[in-house]
């Protein structure tokens, strides 16, 4: 017989407000889980929109920015999630990885491309300052 079987057979009303608390604990581990995640979306989404920003007025061609963005912010953003997932240890499992590529990756990087090109004025309307010789 296991301690459990022996516990709740002896006292179930003890094994019964140990069960409520491990609950209440699994709920707590969810909420934590979740706000890992949406730290994790969250600073990924502002490097993301920063990143193009960037990219977008310092390159002069319109094709490089989007090579930049494409290829060198998901390198920066998978970095970044392996440091705080791993090492940390935020966020939830999300079971696969697909999932984890798409919440954590692609989604920010397309979250962040659109606040640059739909909330921030256009790269041709920003003065640059001049450069001391």
């Amino acid at each position: 017989m296991t301690f459990t079987g022996y516990y709740s057979f002896r006292h179930p009303i003890r094994f019964r407000q140990r069960k409520e608390h491990s609950v209440a604990i699994e709920r707590m581990d969810a909420f934590v889980d979740a706000g890992g995640l949406l730290l994790i979306v969250g600073l990924h989404t502002l490097f993301a929109a920063v990143a193009t920003r960037f990219f977008r007025l310092r390159l002069e061609t319109s094709w490089g920015a989007l090579v930049y963005i494409a290829f060198a912010i998901p390198v920066v953003l998978f970095a970044s999630m392996l440091f705080l997932s791993g090492a940390l240890g935020l966020g939830p499992d999300l079971g696969s990885r697909e999932a984890v590529f798409v919440v954590v990756i692609a989604l920010p990087v397309i979250l962040g491309y659109t606040i640059d090109v739909f909330w921030m004025p256009h790269p041709d309307d920003v003065e640059l300052p001049d450069t001391v010789d």
